[in-house]
């Protein structure tokens, strides 16, 4: 309740972008093996931590309706029952009525919810297309679709019992042709598309499958077998009919292996029985080395099963972009895969691509579970990989593609955009594959001294994913020479200079501007980082969505070798920061030092935080007016603005005390006590 007021009110200040995401899978439990439904699943949960309003429309067998507050934004899901009164035996028939009975009961849906609130865009996923065309026609909304497949590719590889309904599917996926803008999971998939979509080639936009690199890790699971393992459906295109061989190949001949497989056993049809029994065979005749998974298995449960495997194979006869395999690639695996589809770009040298063949799968099986360092050299190659594609990417990429094509003519020719085409957004998301994850600003000011032991403290971390931006503010000494030479070593290292002394604040501000990663932190040009700072920050924002900053405690330590442990000041909850501010705003006649407006005897330590970019996208920045105290000023705007900050209960780093500090400067300590103090009265930190 609290959530959505809260929510309410946000959005009276600020309208939410509000998207209409059609997909006929979309899990209700977190049982999920469907490619489209994880995809779904994810991009709407990390579009509304991006502030959008999502509202998903799904089948169901009743209708309902169901909300969730996550981030700034909310998903709205409207399940729709798809049942039907009347006996069909044909199962094949059965699901494609259901589908059909699915999009037309979405032109009602999505109309009543347009009529509430206007969609800003429609984004469909599969082929249930008639739906959103009319949506768009009759109620003027912009409309995006992502093809995960197409119809004509998978025919060739379908049971009898699919590719008789090819005219239908055809038919349903001629409504295409009207969409604004067009997603293709893989490159291979957009340049078929382009062959059978020639007038929309301008409009088909690249955006992969992503991996929740949280839950999918690697792990260091031990076993007492060499475990196969593949993860599919019972269908012909995934190759399901090839397992029995390459099982039979492979457990015949490496006694110490283990096949493990994960398909559900419900509609399989009567093309497909032989292969049903073939694999009920397997599991009689290897009851410990054969395993059949029947039933879908939950998200944790299948993130151990990748971990306790030694290899995941895919031998299907076309795939666009499966899920599995990222998933796979994600928890370190060597991966063996047919060269089918989409998946030779995902896989490159993470693992074996090789013709659909039941001996070329054997063959590779049995050479990898000889050869553990194989396996581990593709295994790291493949998680290296996998990180160009989690979903916080995916889905900012999403996000620039609906804002691009919901933009008018009149605002792409204010912003001179109006001959852009939607490739320039793709370029735009290659770039942000390869983007840090964490930005380090360093301000540096005669520091030649220290600097070198505090990037060789933030080199030594054992979180990696970082860029290191120092900006000399035109020092005296030797410091710029210094960090050039240091910067030629490693190439995560950014050196820029300014041509006049603009003091910290305005210095950090000039680093802002170079910044790529999804965090940012600080380090003054003199401190010292714990080795497992980094990492446990970064995972400590990965894991709580809703902490935009997070701060922790520090040792002093002086040139004598005195340490001293500085507690950070803490609070009961992220609002109670906000309100001693608020309430020191009123009585502030009796603070001597400006760090200590929230607490009269501790502060929050400046290099010690790390926070979203989200923060500086909206404007905040260091004041330029301040000669000392910058990173309070700048904690003060972050708590004023109503974002929300969490301490960790871990020492961050060590803080070097020597005669030549700034912060010793008493003069300017006081005026910059004073400057805070007035812009305090007049609520210059607030809303």
């Amino acid at each position: 309740m609290f959530e959505s007021i809260i929510h309410a009110l946000k959005s009276l200040l600020k309208k939410p972008f509000k998207v209409g995401l059609i997909t006929y899978y979309y899990p209700e439990k977190n049982k999920i093996n469907n490619g489209v439904a994880i995809h779904t699943y994810y991009l709407s949960r990390e579009l509304a931590k991006l502030g959008c309003e999502v509202h998903v429309f799904t089948k169901s067998e009743k209708n309902s309706l169901k909300k969730e507050y996550i981030g700034e934004g909310k998903i709205v899901i409207h399940r729709i029952d798809t049942k039907f009164n009347f006996p069909i035996a044909d199962m094949v028939v059965r699901r494609r009525i259901e589908y059909f009975i699915f999009d037309n009961k979405i032109i009602n849906e999505v109309t009543k919810e347009n009529e509430h609130e206007k969609f800003n865009i429609i984004h469909t996923h599969g082929w249930f297309t008639a739906g959103a065309f009319i949506s768009k026609y009759f109620n003027n909304v912009k409309w995006v679709h992502t093809f995960h497949s197409l119809e004509k590719d998978r025919m060739k590889f379908l049971p009898k019992e699919e590719k008789k309904y090819f005219k239908i599917i055809k038919w349903m996926e001629s409504t295409i042709e009207y969409a604004d803008g067009l997603i293709a999971v893989s490159k291979k998939l957009k340049e078929d598309i382009i062959k059978q979509h020639p007038t929309k080639e301008k409009d088909i936009y690249h955006i992969s499958n992503g991996v929740d690199i949280e839950l999918f890790k690697p792990e260091n699971i031990p076993s007492n077998y060499n475990t196969v393992l593949c993860i599919t459906r019972f269908t012909t295109v995934k190759g399901i009919d090839l397992i029995p061989k390459i099982a039979i190949k492979v457990l015949t001949k490496d006694p110490k292996s283990k096949f493990v497989i994960v398909a559900a056993d419900e509609n399989i049809l009567d093309s497909l029985e032989k292969t049903k029994q073939q694999i009920e065979t397997l599991e009689k005749t290897y009851p410990e080395r054969f395993i059949w998974h029947k039933k879908s298995i939950e998200r944790k449960d299948l993130a151990k099963m990748y971990n306790e495997s030694s290899i995941y194979i895919q031998p299907s006869r076309w795939d666009s972009f499966p899920t599995t395999v990222l998933e796979a690639m994600a928890c370190g695996k060597a991966v063996i895969c047919s060269n089918k589809g989409g998946m030779p770009e995902m896989v490159e040298n993470a693992g074996i691509i090789i013709p659909f063949s039941s001996n070329a799968f054997a063959k590779n099986i049995l050479r990898l579970l000889e050869d553990y360092k194989i396996r581990e050299r593709y295994g790291k190659r493949a998680n290296k990989k996998v990180q160009k594609f989690s979903w916080d990417l995916i889905a900012n990429q999403t996000l620039d593609l609906y804002k691009a094509i919901t933009k008018t003519k009149e605002e792409k020719e204010e912003t001179g955009e109006a001959l852009k085409d939607l490739e320039e957004l793709h370029k735009k998301g290659e770039k942000m594959k390869n983007k840090p994850k964490l930005s380090i600003i360093i301000p540096l000011y005669n520091s030649e001294k220290y600097i070198k032991e505090t990037i060789e403290s933030i080199l030594s971390q054992n979180f990696k994913d970082f860029e290191i931006i120092i900006i000399d503010d035109a020092s005296k000494d030797k410091s710029l020479k210094i960090i050039e030479n240091i910067s030629k070593k490693d190439k995560r290292i950014r050196v820029l200079k300014n041509k006049t002394n603009k003091g910290k604040a305005g210095t950090v501000n000039v680093g802002f501007k170079y910044t790529n990663g999804r965090y940012i932190t600080f380090s003054d040009a003199d401190d010292i980082f714990y080795q497992e700072r980094l990492k446990k920050q970064v995972n400590f924002l990965d894991a709580h969505p809703k902490i935009d900053m997070i701060y922790g405690n520090i040792i002093k330590f002086w040139e004598d070798g005195k340490e001293k442990i500085y507690n950070a000041v803490e609070f009961k909850n992220t609002e109670e920061a906000l309100l001693r501010l608020k309430k020191e705003s009123k009585k502030t006649e009796k603070i001597q030092e400006s760090y200590k407006i929230l607490d009269p005897e501790k502060y929050i330590p400046g290099p010690s935080i790390m926070f979203k970019r989200k923060i500086i996208d909206s404007g905040i920045k260091m004041d330029e007016n301040l000669r000392n105290a910058e990173d309070c000023d700048f904690n003060f705007q972050i708590i004023g603005k109503g974002y929300k900050i969490m301490k960790m209960p871990i020492i961050t780093h060590k803080y070097r005390k020597h005669p030549n500090q700034k912060s010793g400067n008493q003069e300017n300590m006081e005026k910059a006590t004073h400057y805070m103090l007035n812009k305090l009265r007049k609520g210059g930190y607030f809303k």
